[in-house]
């Protein structure tokens, strides 16, 4: 059977970034990095960048009202907290991707 659909887009996606400053410590060092075989990661505790306790990161996705939030403990490394956001997804399914890039010392967070 041969035809002819019609698609009308009525609004296009787009993605978004967030690229943080370097992560400094609370005594203003730079964070310390564990090597890894895969790859290396900060492995600096929130505790070391001023998070104390139980803290709740809320991520927002725009117009959908869809919203995810991942629980971070002082005691999580940045390699972990990473590892969380890249885990965790809203109902809907929308997720956050983040990166740290050990060499430029940043956390990198794109939808």
């Amino acid at each position: 059977m041969n035809g002819t659909q019609t698609l009308k887009v009525e609004s296009l996606a787009s993605a978004a970034y967030m690229t943080g400053g370097k992560v400094k410590t609370t005594d203003g060092s730079a964070v310390r990095l564990k090597a890894d075989e895969e790859n290396k990661l900060a492995a600096t505790t929130m505790e070391d960048l001023g998070v104390y306790g139980k803290q709740d990161l809320k991520f927002d996705f725009g117009k959908t009202g869809e919203s995810m939030t991942v629980e971070v403990n002082g005691t999580d490394t940045v390699a972990d907290v990473v590892s969380k956001i890249n885990s965790a997804a809203s109902d809907g399914g929308f997720k956050v991707r983040a990166n740290c890039d050990e060499k430029q010392q940043r956390l990198y967070l794109s939808s």
